[in-house]
């Protein structure tokens, strides 16, 4: 089983974020822009619920 230290868990949250982020202004669907669009914010989610913000994690899933 692979074990990933805490940092290496937050930059590989923080990659697939920025890599969503970037694929939904380069899509030229807006299908695959709005699911990339709610990838990048359920990985926001992660970050915040990664960093023990669980009440601001549950409002960003709950919310967008």
């Amino acid at each position: 089983m692979i074990e990933f230290s805490s940092n290496q868990l937050f930059y590989a949250i923080s990659g697939l974020m920025l890599f969503c982020g970037l694929m939904v202004i380069s899509r030229r669907n807006p299908i695959a822009s709005a699911v990339y669009l709610i990838g990048t914010l359920f990985l926001a989610a992660a970050l915040f619920a990664y960093m023990g913000a669980d009440f601001i994690a549950a409002i960003q899933v709950l919310v967008y």
